[in-house]
């Protein structure tokens, strides 16, 4: 009996010093490949519409006036500070109204300062403070001018584009005038297929043509027409913020995919003219 209690006294002991092996602690240096130092990066965005409507929602450094600009943060979870004007808000997305008699053709800083606990383990260096000023411009928002004289439109010219089911690149041309009834912009427009079908705006009116829907100062939508040399075209037109760079998205030939006609594609290149 003596000698089973000392053993077992001997395995309780034996059991409780003994060291399990623990998991190996993760290297944080080993997770930082995707990650990045405290940011008050944002992006400014032009609305067509009002607050709710997202038909047409534009990136841009330049807008019309009488519109609605929203500005979003681009870091997550942290604290935001917004100085517009003589307004200071804390929310990761704002936006204002900006009517023609307050910023036409003017030039409007936009800061932002947000401040978010750091990740030390990847950059040692970072105090989780950032800030930046962006710059957006306003123009203010183009009127009729008269029988059959088209309102100023920035998107009209000719634009180098490569067009994803061809070798060389193609030029097209897009112009702007009045509709027939004189009640607002049409578009007509060259070669837009990369073998010159083309959308012509007589000479002298009448005119007919393609409806500009929805118009950004940076980005406008050509809108459907059941025209037969040129059945449904509709598209996109819009410039990357800060560049001289366009993308067209634009299908044509049927009025949705279900139509053995029907093409859509997206061409990127430059405005030349």
């Amino acid at each position: 009996m003596k000698y089973t209690v000392l053993t077992l006294l001997f395995l309780l002991l034996l059991f409780s010093c003994k060291k399990y092996k623990q998991p190996l602690m993760a290297n944080g240096l080993e997770d930082c490949s995707c990650a990045e130092e405290t940011s008050a990066d944002f992006k400014i965005e032009e609305y067509w519409g009002d607050i709710n409507d997202f038909s047409m929602i534009t990136e841009t450094d330049t807008a019309y006036t009488n519109k609605n600009i929203y500005f979003t943060a681009s870091e997550e979870g942290a604290e935001y500070k917004w100085y517009i004007g003589v307004e200071v808000l804390t929310e990761k997305v704002v936006g204002r109204f900006f009517p023609n008699s307050a910023v036409e053709n003017q030039t409007i800083p936009i800061t932002l300062v947000v401040k978010k606990k750091p990740n030390n383990i990847c950059f040692p260096n970072d105090d989780g403070y950032d800030s930046i000023v962006k710059y957006i411009h306003f123009v203010k928002r183009p009127d009729f001018t008269g029988a059959y004289q088209p309102y100023p439109l920035n998107m009209v010219g000719i634009y180098r584009v490569k067009m994803p089911h061809l070798l060389d690149s193609q030029d097209i041309t897009l112009v702007c005038e009045m509709s027939e009834f004189n009640t607002g912009q049409i578009l007509g427009i060259s070669n837009y297929d990369g073998a010159g079908t083309s959308v012509i705006i007589p000479s002298t009116p009448p005119y007919y043509g393609l409806p500009l829907w929805r118009m950004n100062y940076a980005e406008i939508q050509i809108g459907q027409s059941p025209v037969s040399n040129y059945n449904y075209l509709y598209g996109f037109l819009r410039r990357k913020v800060n560049t001289n760079r366009y993308e067209f998205e634009i299908s044509y030939g049927g009025i949705n995919n279900t139509d053995p006609n029907y093409v859509k594609r997206t061409y990127y290149g430059r405005k030349i003219n």
